[in-house]
C-alpha cells in the first residue's frame, strides 16, 4: 500500500512539471529585474546584466557576463547610463525604456519615480505580450498590479516638502515627485570633482537657506558628505538608487520603501 502511494505521488509530481520553455529576457540593471519578473511571471526567465553592486555609469562587462546574455529574446535598458548593455547583448533586440519620458529631461534615474515606473511598466508589458502572446492577459493584469503596488508604497509616507542639498543627481525624479527641492548638487555628473570655490558656495547656500538635510548615496564622495555635515550641521540621509546597497533593499519595491522611510525620518514632521 505504501509503495502504491509513493508511485501515485511521483506521477502527480511529474504531471506538475512545466510544459513550456521560459522565454529569456535581458535587463541592464537590477531595478528592471524586479519589474520584468513581476510582470512576466513564470514564463519569463530574467537575466540582469548588472548583478548588483556595480556602477551602471562605468560598468564594463566581463566575458562570463557576456555569455550570460546569449539567447536573450529582448533587452530592456533605461537608456543613457547603460548603453554598454546593447554591445554586451550583441544582436538582441532592445527597448530603451526612458525614450520619451519625460520630454527634455536628461536624468536617467526614472525607476525611482512612480510616474517613471508606470511609463516603463507599460513599455515592458507591451513587449512581453508580443513575446508571450498566450499569456498576454496575465501580463497585463500583473502590470497593473505592479503600478498599484508602487503607488501604495509611496502613499504610505508623508514627506515634508523642504529644500535639500544632494551629493549625486540619482534622486532627481524621486525628490521632484515628492515635492522636495534640490537646492544644489555636489557632484552633478559621474566622476566629477568639486573645487574649493564651489564647495564654499554650497556651504554658504546651506547656511543662507537654512537647509537641514544632505541627501547622499553609498558611493565614494571624497569625504565631502562628512565635511559638509561638520561645517554646517546638516543631517546626512543616505538613500540608494540600486537594490542591495543598503539593508532592507533586496529588490526595487523594498528599496523604494526604505528610501521613503529614511527620507521621511530625515526631514522630520
Amino acid at each position: 500500500m505504501g509503495k502504491r502511494v509513493w508511485i501515485i505521488l511521483l506521477l502527480a509530481l511529474a504531471g506538475c512539471k512545466r510544459d513550456f520553455k521560459e522565454t529569456k529576457v535581458l535587463v541592464s540593471i537590477t531595478p528592471l529585474h524586479s519589474l520584468v519578473k513581476e510582470i512576466g511571471g513564470e514564463k519569463i526567465e530574467v537575466v540582469s546584466l548588472l548583478t548588483g553592486l556595480e556602477n551602471p555609469h562605468t560598468y564594463s562587462p566581463t566575458p562570463s557576463r557576456m555569455r550570460e546574455a546569449a539567447g536573450g529574446k529582448v533587452l530592456f535598458l533605461i537608456g543613457g547610463l547603460d548603453e554598454w548593455a546593447i554591445k554586451m547583448a550583441s544582436g538582441v533586440p532592445y527597448v530603451r525604456l526612458r525614450d520619451g519620458y519625460p520630454p527634455g529631461e536628461e536624468n536617467p534615474h526614472i525607476w525611482l519615480d512612480p510616474d517613471g515606473i508606470s511609463w516603463m511598466v507599460d513599455k515592458i508589458c507591451e513587449k512581453l505580450c508580443e513575446l508571450v502572446p498566450e499569456d498576454s492577459a496575465g501580463i497585463k493584469k500583473r502590470a497593473e498590479q505592479v503600478k498599484k503596488r508602487v503607488r501604495e508604497i509611496f502613499g504610505k509616507y508623508r514627506i515634508k516638502k523642504e529644500k535639500v542639498v544632494v551629493m549625486f543627481p540619482a534622486f532627481h525624479h524621486f525628490l521632484r515627485h515628492l515635492g522636495v527641492e534640490e537646492a544644489a548638487c555636489v557632484f552633478p555628473s559621474p566622476g566629477s570633482s568639486i573645487s574649493a570655490k564651489r564647495l564654499a558656495s554650497i556651504l554658504e547656500l546651506i547656511r543662507q537657506k537654512k537647509i537641514n538635510v544632505l541627501v547622499t548615496a553609498p558611493f565614494p564622495d571624497e569625504g565631502m558628505a562628512d565635511l559638509i555635515a561638520r561645517e554646517t550641521g546638516v543631517k546626512v540621509v543616505t538613500l540608494t538608487p540600486l537594490p542591495g546597497l543598503l539593508p532592507n533593499t533586496d529588490d526595487l519595491f523594498s528599496m523604494l520603501d526604505e528610501n521613503l522611510r529614511r527620507l521621511e525620518d530625515g526631514l522630520g514632521d
